[in-house]
């Protein structure tokens, strides 16, 4: 039971320095890590997949981003993508809604998989290395 008591204790100390001082703050690094993971994760053909990640406030990207589209972004490294969303987030306010999202319409199978080919689950394995960072 101590010990319960004193993960519960540090919890709380955690949140009222880091979130509740900064709450905005503490809101962008979340947004950047989790860019930077389904970025960093996303496999990489021809750059498309990686670079149609988008951080977007209060609604969600529309539309769908097909394979053959040749104005769409194209980023194989991930550093012109985490730059465009975290300049994205210059619009948050604390507590605000943030989306971040993948338009492309083979997204679902690059996360999923498909009967051919294993899930690469990039937003999967970084919602649970998010979870474990905050």
């Amino acid at each position: 039971m101590d010990n319960v008591k004193a993960f519960n204790a540090a919890v709380t100390r955690y949140v009222r320095e880091v979130t509740f001082k900064s709450p905005l703050e503490t809101q962008r690094k979340a947004v950047l890590h989790g860019l930077v993971g389904v970025t960093d994760k996303t496999p990489v053909r021809d750059g498309l997949a990686r670079g149609s990640w988008t951080v977007t406030i209060n609604s969600p990207q529309d539309g769908i981003i097909r394979a053959d589209d040749t104005s769409a972004p194209r980023d194989k490294d991930g550093g012109p993508t985490v730059a465009r969303g975290m300049q994205a987030t210059s619009g948050m306010k604390p507590f605000g809604i943030v989306y971040l999202n993948n338009n492309v319409e083979y997204a679902i199978h690059l996360e999923e998989g498909t009967p051919k080919m294993a899930p690469f689950a990039m937003v999967d394995r970084t919602y649970d290395e998010l979870q474990a960072m905050f």
